[in-house]
């Protein structure tokens, strides 16, 4: 939560401070629309990606158009830094659309749900969008994602709207 405050300027509630604080590696989040869920998980991922060198982090949602609205979210977090604190950190060749790449090597790539788009990634922090909504979400869960995060002890974060 330092994190968010500190370096974004980002004031929490309560619930979003609660969702930066969670330490569990299968986390339910469950927001309203416009309380700010997508901010706080962008916030998230890039404090993970900051702190967890040569990770991959992967925003999944029902969509394409839905998993770069939560990129777009992210990109415009990573914006928020000082000038000083994104040079070095980042390179300006290193954030393109769909994906972030830190100079510790962590990235945060943007996918949608779609089982052949998915297959093939390892995932350190594997953060769904609107997890209500996937078409066949049984399989995509127990058949694509879950595997994605055995190798690396990864954290899985299933987000929706109410």
């Amino acid at each position: 939560m330092e994190f968010a405050q500190k370096w974004l300027g980002f004031e929490p509630k309560p619930y979003q401070a609660d969702l930066l604080r969670e330490s569990g590696k299968r986390i339910v989040v469950v927001f309203p629309r416009q309380s700010g869920k997508t901010t706080t998980l962008a916030i998230r991922m890039i404090h993970f990606a900051l702190t967890h060198p040569a990770t991959t982090n992967l925003i999944v949602a029902p969509g394409y158009r839905q998993s770069m609205i939560v990129m777009d979210r992210v990109q415009e977090q990573i914006a928020r830094m000082s000038t000083k604190r994104r040079r070095e950190r980042f390179r300006q060749r290193e954030i393109q659309r769909t994906t972030v790449t830190f100079k510790n090597r962590a990235k945060i790539v943007a996918l949608p749900c779609s089982v052949n788009l998915l297959r093939g990634y390892s995932a350190s922090l594997l953060v769904t969008d609107e997890a209500a909504f996937f078409r066949d979400d049984e399989a995509i869960f127990y058949s694509v994602l879950f595997p994605m995060l055995q190798t690396t002890d990864g954290t899985l974060i299933a987000s929706s709207t109410m």
